[in-house]
């Protein structure tokens, strides 16, 4: 048996509630889980929203299976940031076209043949090829930055804050200035 920790986001007067009525109904211990606690085999640890559990032994405890924690862990996010987000960048543009189109013709302020005649003016197709090698080196930022500050956190709750903050500053630091690299590269 593995250890099981279920995290909630709600009140703990609920959460011992919620511990007694599984050990009622569990043949396996349940606990409120409290700050610095171990992870024992074969118990359930309940999480309240007000406590932060450190579990630090995780990235540890891949490497000592041999299996290589930086691979595993950051690799995934990255490899489906960058192939997803295409797909996403490419549905929103098809969306936005449609609900320009339909509030042009739902409001009576553009006809459909307008619309599609204005479209068609101003097509460039390389603009789709730009917009989509952009969104891949900007999904490769922000994961790629992401996970570097999520793999190399240390302490608490409130480290995971700061990294985070970190991480979106950071990303939106490197964006704005390989948008300026793209721009010159792919539009000059």
């Amino acid at each position: 048996p593995v250890p099981i920790v279920i995290t909630q986001h709600i009140g703990e007067g609920f959460t011992q509630g919620m511990v007694d009525w599984l050990n009622s109904g569990t043949p396996l211990t349940v606990h409120v889980a409290g700050n610095g606690d171990y992870l024992a085999a074969g118990h359930v640890y309940v999480n309240p929203a007000e406590h932060s559990m450190r579990i630090t032994e995780q990235i540890d405890a891949l490497e000592i299976m041999g299996i290589n924690s930086a691979n595993f862990l950051i690799l995934p996010k990255i490899v489906a940031s960058v192939i997803i987000n295409p797909f996403l960048i490419t549905m929103s543009m098809f969306l936005s076209i449609l609900g320009g189109w339909l509030a042009g013709v739902l409001t009576g302020f553009v006809t459909t043949p307008n619309y599609i005649d204005g479209l068609q003016i101003d097509f460039h197709p390389y603009d789709v090829f730009y917009s989509l090698i952009k969104t891949i080196f900007f999904a490769f930022l922000i994961s790629s930055i992401s996970s570097y500050k999520g793999y190399h956190i240390s302490g608490g709750a409130l480290e995971v804050g700061k990294a985070s903050t970190k991480a979106v500053v950071t990303s939106s630091i490197f964006i704005i200035l390989f948008n300026l690299i793209l721009t010159q590269l792919l539009l000059s």
